[in-house]
């Protein structure tokens, strides 16, 4: 630690999951206590609760759907049971872009790129998360508590390292500096040298949970052709759950944010409901709902947790990775941060620069090779990411700094398109009828982002919804007049789509799918009475798309394709017609065009989610050396050094 990265501001500078300066492994004695430039976050491992005791309404459904309550159960969960659910998913709140540091009330676990070690040690003791309490009192307890325990210790390191005398120490001089206060207070050395340069505390807490349990008779058939019915059990446990961000200003500790999903309603499983389902052959309400119930709250903890690190991310800059442009070309820059970082293919990555005092935003880009940056590897083995820029208002030089955009892979929209399937009749083209307008709903998805794949950079699926109006036409056939009337149309198509970026922001996109419509009209002519014409048809459709981004979450897209006609039903209400009077009917290939805008959809990080997280890689190098590791972060000797 030097007094130069203490005076760095946090809300800017403080890097995290990598290191700012040279990075050059420094060896340390075994006496001594090293420093590092990662960012360590400090995560209380008590969780707050305002109850322990669930309320659960008890509604049973009979198999023609008439429900009603039956009474209310009251179940009594401890504390313990969040507290370990926190312990198994801390890596779904904290990415491994940060130094996670778990205070319990007996140990200190300190997870770093290179080991997980773990100290006993009492220095949890004084912080226990309070039972029964509301969001705000538990906050100003853990505030009170960390003041109490933490604040006297961190103001001296902190003063201390701001004066002019330890600047001039050698790293020696600090690193013993640091040992001795740890000693005469308690606190593991390597803690109390991480939290006097990044001073993040966060600590989880539930408001008042509920559940409901469903019992529902359901009429099933067996492989005979019997009847018979059968009983499901539901329960879903609603768990609101809370982070709280708290800061050292120097003194004291104060409430940076507190963060709850129920106050973003875009937030994904923002009320942080879960369900258990399993099958029962009576009605009776003899299960055992305890087992089930603890199952509902975990699912619904564990969602709420995935929840509060996109909201932390979105809503705290000091949550994402940022670091400086190591290399800088007109479309392509090099930034060393990766996979430690939980970096993946086709994330964004916005570029800012300090003019006149103020740090504004000067271009953006997205990630076409995500670089190898474990910091068990040696320094020489690590790549940097390559960004493509997007955008800029002036050239990205190095140095300039790159910081992550909060970024879910996933786009919802809307727009227009025109599909020109047409109707013939007797082989004659009936006026245009049977083109199709439509209004769409469109979701698309970046396999490469979300799976983690990256194999698929810049593949993306769309999902694309429309009802709209099929038009209507008329033809002369054998001097009598047949007239299709417009009517109702729907479509579904799933598409795949890969992109290529000629220019800045623009990209062409090739890609193919599948659509389905269905088409509801009135035919009409001589020999017979108006009838219902219904064409249901799917489609192989090939098509271009020119695309830009407008912003880093709001996207244009113009398209044009060609809608192949495989399989196609033709029908007719055959109730009052001779069908030997009508026209014989056929539906066409025809073009396709279309016009949309699709916004970033930020609640549904973690939606779509799959494949491995790209630490896991860094993760398995770590487990794998242990102690051998080729490269140590300082923060690793720091650990082992108070251990022995």
């Amino acid at each position: 630690m030097t007094a130069r990265i203490l005076r760095r501001s946090l809300a800017g500078l403080v890097l995290l999951g990598i290191p700012w300066g040279s990075g050059v492994a420094v060896e340390w004695a075994d006496e001594t206590v090293a420093h590092s430039e990662r960012q360590a976050v400090l995560v209380l491992s008590g969780v707050g609760v305002a109850t322990e005791t669930f309320r659960v309404t008890q509604e049973y459904c009979d198999h023609e759907g008439e429900c009603e309550v039956r009474g209310i159960e009251e179940v009594t969960l401890g504390q313990h049971v969040p507290e370990d659910v926190l312990d198994g998913h801390l890596d779904r709140i904290l990415s491994p872009r940060v130094d996670r540091i778990l205070l319990g009330p007996e140990t200190t676990q300190i997870q770093t790129p290179t080991q997980v070690i773990e100290t006993e040690s009492a220095f949890g003791e004084g912080l226990q998360a309070p039972v029964g309490v509301d969001p705000k009192t538990y906050t100003e307890t853990m505030r009170e508590q960390l003041d109490e325990k933490l604040a006297a210790p961190l103001a001296e390191v902190i003063s201390a390292a701001r004066d002019e005398r330890y600047e001039h120490m050698s790293q020696t001089e600090q690193a013993t500096f640091i040992t001795e206060r740890a000693r005469q207070t308690g606190i593991p050395a390597e803690v109390l040298e991480r939290m006097s340069e990044s001073v993040r505390v966060i600590g989880f807490y539930t408001s008042a949970a509920g559940a409901d349990w469903r019992i529902t008779k359901r009429e099933q058939e067996d492989d005979d052709g019997e009847e018979y019915f059968d009983y499901r059990s539901e329960i879903r446990a609603e768990v609101p759950t809370g982070v709280a961000v708290f800061q050292f200003n120097g003194e004291r500790f104060e409430v940076r944010d507190v963060i709850t999903p129920v106050d973003y309603p875009d937030a994904l499983n923002n009320r942080g409901r879960s369900g258990k389902t399993t099958k029962q052959e009576s009605a009776a309400w003899r299960m055992d709902i305890e087992p089930h119930l603890i199952s509902a709250y975990r699912s619904a903890f564990v969602d709420n947790i995935s929840t509060l690190e996109q909201l932390l991310v979105e809503e705290h800059a000091d949550f994402r990775y940022a670091a400086p442009v190591t290399e800088a070309g007109l479309r392509n820059v090099q930034v060393p941060f990766g996979d430690q970082q939980n970096v993946r293919p086709d994330a964004l990555v916005a570029f800012y620069r300090t003019i006149d005092g103020e740090e504004e935003r000067i271009g953006w880009g997205m990630v076409r090779d995500v670089g190898e940056t474990c910091l068990v590897l040696p320094e020489g083995e690590r790549t940097d990411s390559s960004v493509r820029v997007l955008a800029r208002e002036t050239r990205i030089e190095r140095s300039d700094r790159a910081e992550e955009i909060p970024y879910s892979g996933v786009f919802l929209g809307y727009g227009g398109s025109y599909q020109g399937n047409e109707i013939e009749l007797d082989g004659e083209p009936a006026g245009g009828a049977g083109g199709q307008a439509y209004a769409n709903l469109i979701g698309s998805y970046n396999l490469a982002f979300t799976q983690n794949a990256p194999q698929r950079s810049q593949w993306w699926v769309h999902l694309e919804g429309g009802i709209g109006v099929a038009r209507g036409g008329d033809v002369e056939i054998d001097g009598g007049e047949q007239e299709i009337n417009r009517g109702f149309a729907g479509r579904l198509g799933l598409f795949a789509e890969r992109r290529i970026y000629p220019m800045g922001r623009s990209y062409v996109g090739l890609g193919v799918g599948v659509t389905g419509e269905i088409l509801r009209l009135k035919h009409e002519g001589e020999g017979f009475e108006e009838d219902d014409l219904d064409i249901n048809t799917l489609h192989v459709q090939p098509r271009l798309t020119l695309g830009a981004f407008l912003t880093p979450h709001t996207q244009i897209q113009a398209q044009a394709g060609y809608a192949y006609n495989v399989v196609d039903g033709i029908s007719y209400d055959d109730e009052h017609n001779d069908a030997d009077a009508r026209p014989e009917v056929e539906f066409t290939n025809g073009f396709y065009a279309g016009l949309q805008v699709v916004h970033h959809a930020s609640f549904a990080d973690g939606l779509f989610g799959g494949g491995d997280e790209p630490a896991e890689r860094c993760n398995e190098l770590r487990d794998d050396r242990g102690s051998q590791a080729a490269a140590c972060t300082p923060a690793d000797a720091i650990a082992r050094a108070f251990a022995h």
